[in-house]
């Protein structure tokens, strides 16, 4: 019996730049700490190239979806979810118990929307996928997707509160 690693398409190494940005962008969104995000990306990544053959249609999406899963996973067995790492923390002076506050709210209003709404939201804005591709990661229609994100936002605007919108 070989111990070798399957073969890898060389169309997975040809996009691994684009799903390894797809991925770290999509945990970092959420964890806020590089080496948690590159942690969640590299296992999301490796995760794909494992079922390249199945998800090489989609992969972006796929990638996206278990580097979110990795990433909400990681910040539920934290129980707290830590952001920024010294040097961030340091070029962005007085702004940043304001942004940990923001991004601990939001992190807690996530986790209160039913698995389906987390989804469509993390997918479409952390993501940033089309909506297409998100239907076919969630396995849905494009309406869907449409309705599950609106009530998903709703539900975050409700939550957090116009106290949490941008300043200008």
């Amino acid at each position: 019996m070989s111990n070798r690693l399957p073969a890898v398409s060389t169309t997975f190494v040809e996009r691994f730049a684009e799903l390894h940005r797809t991925a770290y962008r999509a945990s970092f969104a959420i964890l806020g700490r590089r080496p948690d995000a590159e942690d969640c990306a590299q296992e999301a990544l490796a995760r794909t190239m494992v079922r390249w053959n199945t998800v090489q249609t989609y992969a972006s999406a796929f990638t996206a979806r278990v580097s979110i899963n990795l990433a909400l996973d990681r910040s539920r067995q934290a129980g707290k979810t830590v952001l920024h790492d010294g040097a961030t923390l340091d070029m962005l002076g007085g702004h940043v118990d304001h942004m940990l506050d923001r991004r601990r709210d939001l992190v807690i209003a996530m986790h209160a929307l039913p698995k389906r709404q987390q989804e469509a939201v993390a997918l479409r804005y952390l993501a940033d996928l089309p909506e297409s591709e998100t239907a076919a990661i969630m396995k849905c229609t494009v309406g869907t997707v449409k309705s599950t994100t609106a009530k998903a936002l709703q539900k975050l605007r409700l939550d957090l509160g116009p106290r949490w919108a941008w300043e200008d």
